[in-house]
């Protein structure tokens, strides 16, 4: 995927979380906390490193009867990992941070639903509107490395910013997600760059099957022609997972996008999972 001139040899990766919730059902607050220690050493021509990683989670959830929910993600975390050693593509260490200790909040956003109608406003994560899978979309509990927590043909936002989505659940196999959201979240101006997409997610049993496509109105420049100035970037992809047995699952990524202004013009991914169920 890229010409990595380390290879990473030692992964050690640590989570721990709980759950607390309120006594009153009618108040119910519940407040999810986590915490990840990840441990990546490599080996190459000029130096052997380890590099950790250390974050935090905080999530708390306060339901509105059977109408709406209100969501707010505090993360902090220290350390920037291999991905300052290795060059990749799409990185090693999804969990990732700043060198320094940083503290932000990643979510903040109130739900509102209506019959099949799900209304969602405020600081979004678009990849978890789009591009989405059950498998491969959490960098804690699941694939660490940046191409197989999201797909790397797929220019998302910077960051979390203002933004709105709607999801259409036509019926019990078919649902529609779309939205839109500030591209650089900086909160300023934020109609003048822009992140769209629509997905279609056909379900089955113990599987999704997505197709989106998605647009980034903020001005790009032509790799060969430095006078285009004003180009943007559009792509398409599909995002699938599937239960085969209470042990193996396994899910397939594809995208593809403008690669007159993007660096990776189409990327794939295929993994699986194998719960220890049988043998605890």
């Amino acid at each position: 995927m890229s010409s990595l001139r380390n290879v990473c040899v030692l992964l050690v990766c640590f989570f721990v979380g709980g759950v607390i919730n309120s006594a009153s059902a009618e108040e119910d607050i519940s407040i999810s906390t986590g915490a990840t220690l990840i441990l990546q050493g490599s080996t190459g021509v000029d130096e052997n490193e380890v590099d950790g990683t250390i974050s935090s989670d905080i999530e708390v959830e306060k339901p509105f009867g059977d109408y709406g929910l209100a969501f707010i993600h505090l993360e902090a975390g220290n350390g920037t990992g291999l991905d300052e050693v290795i060059a990749t593509f799409g990185g090693v260490n999804g969990d990732a941070g700043d060198t320094e200790s940083s503290a932000e909040v990643t979510e903040a956003w109130y739900e509102h639903y209506l019959n099949r109608l799900t209304v969602t406003f405020g600081k979004i994560d678009v990849a978890a509107y789009m591009d989405d899978n059950e498998l491969a979309n959490d960098e804690c509990t699941q694939f660490l490395a940046g191409p197989f927590i999201n797909s790397i043909a797929v220019e998302f936002p910077d960051d979390n910013g203002l933004g709105i989505r709607l999801l259409v659940a036509a019926s019990e196999v078919f649902e529609l997600n779309l939205g839109v959201a500030e591209d650089d979240a900086d909160w300023r101006k934020v109609e003048d760059n822009l992140f769209g997409f629509i997905q279609a997610n056909f379900k089955r049993e113990g599987g999704n099957y997505r197709a989106y496509a998605w647009m980034d109105t903020s001005d790009h420049t032509e790799f060969l022609d430095e006078t285009a100035t004003d180009k943007k970037n559009a792509g398409f992809g599909v995002s699938f997972d599937q239960v085969f047995s209470d042990i193996v699952s396994a899910f397939l990524r594809a995208g593809l996008q403008d690669k007159k202004v993007s660096e990776i013009e189409y990327a794939w991914s295929v993994g699986a999972q194998f719960a220890g169920n049988r043998w605890n």
